[in-house]
């Protein structure tokens, strides 16, 4: 009875330890896509202790070498946005129009990458923590902003979902029920971030086509959001005479 009792005891004990390795584990492998603190805690044995500290120590120093990169490409951006301001102002007193729209067109394509460069610097230094959030509700904020300004952006609505019944033997046929995708759906995700990526897709959709169409397609494990163009109207035909 004292064995059976010991080895209980000793089986309970490998199995918390476990348990504990296995749920730092899960912690660190979904850290960039839900999230984590800036320092981890874990109670268990002095091995664990030990990966721990040192995991936190990384933590450190990728944040501060971050920060790093970060500032050093956000000042670089920002002192190319002045030299590129004068371009522009110097570009406007081209009289050849071809040469003067060509190199403006080489301006508005430097300044865009200038942008996304600190759009970038911007989301890793001020990086938001994942939140339960609804996406639904997020896509229609964002479709109802462009809709403010007159801008035509709208929303398509999700098809049905047929879902087909197992073999039975009962019947020949496979029985089958259609689900409505209606609803809202929740996800864990960046807002900010979210409405920034959408905002760009749709803002290349209004600029390369006619209208946006924007659609949230789902199933039981993901949410995709799909963001279309349609394309510009064709030239007019001329005919000869």
């Amino acid at each position: 009875m004292l064995a059976a009792v010991g080895l209980a005891v000793l089986v309970t004990l490998l199995m918390n330890l476990a348990a504990d390795f296995t749920s730092f584990a899960d912690a660190l492998r979904n850290r960039r896509r839900l999230g984590g603190p800036e320092r981890y805690t874990s109670p268990g044995p002095r091995e664990l202790q030990q990966i721990v500290t040192a995991v936190n120590t990384q933590l450190e120093d990728e944040r501060a070498a971050l920060a790093r990169r970060a500032a050093i490409l956000s000042g670089v951006s920002h002192d190319l946005g002045t030299p590129a301001t004068r371009l522009r102002l110097r570009a406007a007193l081209i009289e050849d129009a071809e040469l003067r729209a060509k190199l403006e067109a080489d301006i508005d394509s430097m300044t865009g990458m200038i942008e996304s460069v600190l759009t970038y610097t911007r989301a890793e230094m001020n990086s938001e923590a994942p939140r339960r959030l609804s996406l639904s509700a997020l896509i229609d904020a964002v479709i109802a902003n462009y809709a403010d300004v007159g801008r035509p952006v709208t929303f398509r609505a999700p098809a049905q979902v047929v879902v087909r019944g197992g073999a039975s033997v009962f019947m020949s046929r496979q029985g089958q029920a259609t689900l409505a995708r209606e609803g809202e759906v929740t996800v864990m995700g960046r807002p900010v971030a979210l409405e920034r990526a959408m905002s760009n897709l749709i803002d290349n959709a209004l600029k390369y086509g006619r209208r946006a169409t924007v659609a949230l397609e789902t199933d039981a494990r993901t949410a995709t959001i799909v963001v279309e163009d349609e394309g510009r109207r064709p030239p007019p035909r001329r005919s000869r005479r």
